[in-house]
């Protein structure tokens, strides 16, 4: 169990230790024991034990006993463990946690106001970052370059996967023969030359379409030229591919576009939580027991390190 906080290479600073129980019954409260600063031993951030530098133990009340630890006793920052063994009491143990002396007056002198740079930061951060509505709007109207699929053998084209080709064909594109169509664009203006053309050559079936009679009635009629249309469908616009580039395509540094904008959701609605005077976390912003950011601040509130889980 953390005792409190002590500040670095500081002399003069008081702490309560015990209760020393005796070991004979177990209970009565030893109030005349002699603790020299040899029976006190101190262990800094898991370190070697040495003993208190200077100084014995005073009795307050109730088996609780007043140590003074001097600047050489919290000469390191991080955690400060002692343990205490007197003959008649039972072994007293305690923990503290040494602060570095900025960070400690930020927190505990008379009129501190409390260290708020880093939050701070972290605010002008959230103002500058991209909402979820802003990155969903880029991510609609960006253009993504397409892709060629050089070996098409076991794709087939789906009728969603035709219709979506057959409106995406404008009359711009018929006209103009130096539109970058594609293959299944092309095949599409040489069949049937127009939009208007197009029109009554597909009809609705269910949730898909079919060719109506008068198109059927103008397709190729032998096997070799029904062959040959079919082997000029291009795999790259199978109907699914734009959405598997949205979840898989990487925004920058090896994440995807909807892994940034877990992160960004985070970073602008989720809960801000100070673990340590170095140490902040910011949850999912639909889960409170998720971290997505672990941030590791400096005396300055500057952070150092960040830890990402966009997962």
């Amino acid at each position: 169990m953390l005792h409190g906080y002590l500040r670095q290479a500081t002399a003069s600073q008081s702490i309560i230790v015990g209760p020393f129980i005796d070991d004979t019954d177990f209970k009565s409260p030893e109030t005349a024991l002699t603790i020299a600063n040899t029976d006190v031993k101190l262990m800094k951030s898991g370190g070697t034990s040495v003993n208190k530098n200077s100084g014995s133990g005073t009795h307050r009340v109730n088996g609780m006993y007043s140590l003074t630890l001097d600047a050489t006793d919290t000469s390191a920052v991080g955690e400060l463990s002692g343990s205490i063994v007197v003959s008649g009491a039972l072994p007293v143990v305690f923990k503290f946690f040494v602060l570095e002396e900025v960070v400690y007056d930020q927190l505990f002198v008379a009129g501190a106001s409390g260290n708020t740079t880093q939050l701070d930061d972290i605010q002008a951060a959230i103002l500058t970052v991209p909402t979820a509505d802003q990155i969903a709007d880029e991510v609609e109207t960006r253009t993504i370059a397409a892709t060629t699929v050089a070996d098409k053998t076991g794709y087939s084209l789906s009728p969603v996967g035709l219709l979506a080709i057959y409106n995406g064909v404008t009359p711009e594109m018929i006209t103009d023969i130096d539109q970058p169509l594609g293959t299944i664009g092309r095949i599409m203006v040489d069949q049937f030359a127009t939009i208007d053309k197009m029109d009554p050559m597909l009809e609705p079936d269910g949730d898909a379409f079919r060719f109506t009679q008068p198109a059927l009635a103008q397709a190729p009629s032998d096997a070799v030229a029904i062959a040959g249309l079919s082997a000029r469908l291009p795999a790259a616009l199978e109907s699914g591919k734009m959405a598997s580039t949205i979840d898989t395509g990487v925004v920058e540094g090896g994440l995807t576009w909807v892994q940034s904008m877990r992160l960004n959701n985070a970073a602008a609605a989720g809960r801000i939580i100070q673990v340590s005077p170095t140490e902040l976390h910011i949850a999912a912003a639909s889960n409170p027991g998720q971290v997505r950011i672990t941030a590791t601040v400096d005396a300055n509130g500057n952070r150092v390190l960040l830890v990402l889980d966009p997962n």
